[in-house]
C-alpha cells in the first residue's frame, strides 16, 4: 500500500525513499489520477434455510459496503435456482434494502435472507435491529437521496415491513416471468 506524505519531502515511516508530493503534478487531465483503488474483503458465510422452502441468509455488517455481498448472494443463489431472468432487480432491490438499513440503524449487523416460496416467486429480505418501519415517499426532484422505496415498488411484485421482537424484516417478492 503507498504512503501518501503529509508534506513535501516526506520520508516513509520505515526512512526509506523520499516521497513525492501526490498534488505536485503537471498532468491536470485527471484529478484522481495518483490515487490507489481499496479493495475491501469481508467474510460471509451463507447458511441454507433448513426449513423447507429453499432459500439462504448471511449475516453481514451493517454498513453500504454490504450491499455488494448481498447482491453477489442473490445473483449466486438466483442462477441456481435458474432464475437468471431475476437477478439484476432482485440485486438491485437487496442493493437497495440493504444501503436503506445501514443508513437508517444504528446496529452493527444485519441479516439478508432469499427464498423461494413458490415456482417463479422469490423473496428477499433484509433484517435490522431498528423497531423504525420504513415508510414510502415520493422524493422532490433535487433530493439526493430517497429514492430507493421507489425503485423497490417498480422493481418488486409487491413488498412490506414485518415488526420483529428486537427489529424488523423489510421483504420483497419478485416473480420471473419466464415460463
Amino acid at each position: 500500500m503507498p504512503r501518501i506524505p503529509a508534506n513535501r519531502g516526506a520520508r516513509s515511516a520505515d526512512g526509506g525513499q523520499e516521497l513525492a508530493d501526490p498534488t505536485d503534478r503537471t498532468d491536470t487531465a485527471d484529478p484522481t489520477a495518483h490515487l490507489q483503488p481499496i479493495e475491501i474483503q469481508m467474510t460471509v458465510t451463507t447458511v441454507a434455510n433448513p426449513r423447507g422452502r429453499p432459500g439462504y441468509e448471511a449475516t453481514l455488517p451493517c454498513a453500504p459496503q454490504s450491499a455488494r455481498s448481498a447482491r453477489n448472494l442473490v445473483t449466486i443463489v438466483l442462477s441456481v435456482w435458474a432464475l437468471d431472468d431475476l437477478a439484476e432487480d432482485t440485486a438491485a432491490v437487496v442493493g437497495e434494502l440493504v444501503a436503506n438499513a445501514a443508513r437508517h440503524t444504528s446496529g452493527s449487523r444485519l441479516r439478508v435472507s432469499i427464498t423461494r416460496p413458490g415456482g417463479q416467486l422469490v423473496r428477499v429480505a433484509v433484517t435490522d435491529y431498528s423497531p423504525e418501519l420504513p415508510v414510502l415517499r415520493v422524493p422532490d426532484p433535487q433530493d439526493e437521496r430517497g429514492r430507493g422505496l421507489v425503485l423497490v415498488t417498480a422493481l418488486a411484485e409487491t413488498w412490506g415491513a414485518t415488526p420483529l421482537r428486537r427489529g424488523k424484516r423489510v421483504w420483497a417478492e419478485l416473480r420471473s416471468t419466464r415460463a
